[in-house]
């Protein structure tokens, strides 16, 4: 398959905060370029080929930066931590636009009543453990207040499918706008476990927070959940026959914690 330039998988990146559009069929990406309209689905080659459009690419140079060291094999855990840190924040600043807000009157230093905003909208972080929690300190920095509901997911590596050990929510209501991390989007299963489960709470909005995300697993949540943002630093290649995300950053639990994969 042949690819555009500047883009090894062949997305169409755009700019900061647009939706990237890209087809994919059986997990292999076109590299039709589109515009700022697109369509559910078109044929090319006489095959069927569905876009998404709720994903977004958040282009920054900061994001830019800290994936590079995240990628690299040899950057070691206090510059990961720092890196993913970095990083997270900035995708949080981005998945959260479009709250809504509350008027209210304040006074200035300098005795000035003036009118502003602030937040309205609820807003709980569900990380997936574990590896959700490594986004955890960069979502509390920009967001102090949110409450933390947490959701416990092993991945079964033989099978690659994860089953449930723990859950402790918050209270989610219909002025609830929840968001779930998780930094690797693979096949995309603890996800749409996680989607399923919140589904029956009826928050106002879900979204989605990731580092790093393989068409594969997208496909899989928007078939389900069309209608769900998904934001994330990039969107990568493939799986492997292992089912981790190519070219992809290693198991990102274990490089943020420090952990290895010997018995306890």
């Amino acid at each position: 398959m042949a690819t555009s330039s500047g883009s090894r998988c062949g997305i169409a990146n755009q700019a900061c905060c647009i939706r990237l559009p890209f087809c994919i069929q059986s997990g292999t990406l076109t590299i039709k370029q589109f515009g700022t309209k697109t369509q559910n689905m078109y044929t090319y080659k006489g095959k069927l080929w569905f876009i998404f459009k709720m994903v977004y690419k958040i282009d920054h140079p900061f994001i830019t930066d800290s994936l590079s060291h995240l990628r690299d094999k040899e950057t070691d855990v206090a510059k990961f931590r720092r890196h993913s840190d970095r990083l997270c924040e900035l995708l949080f600043a981005e998945a959260i636009r479009g709250l809504d807000f509350n008027e209210i009157e304040i006074t200035t230093p300098l005795e000035v009543k003036i009118k502003t905003k602030k937040l309205k909208d609820e807003v709980i972080i569900i990380p997936i453990l574990r590896a959700g929690l490594a986004m955890l300190f960069g979502a509390m920095k920009l967001l102090p207040k949110s409450k933390i509901g947490f959701l416990g997911l092993e991945r079964d590596e033989k099978t690659a499918v994860a089953r449930e050990y723990y859950c402790k929510l918050p209270r989610i209501t219909a002025n609830s706008v929840v968001v779930i991390t998780d930094p690797m989007l693979a096949t995309g299963g603890s996800i749409l476990q996680t989607l399923r489960k919140l589904k029956g709470f009826k928050p106002k909005d879900i979204r989605v927070v990731c580092v790093i995300a393989a068409p594969e697993g997208i496909a899989l949540i928007q078939k389900e959940f069309p209608n769900v943002d998904i934001f994330t630093a990039a969107v990568d290649e493939c799986l492997n026959n292992k089912k981790y995300i190519l070219p992809g950053i290693g198991d990102y639990g274990d490089r943020y914690f420090g952990t290895t994969d010997q018995p306890c």
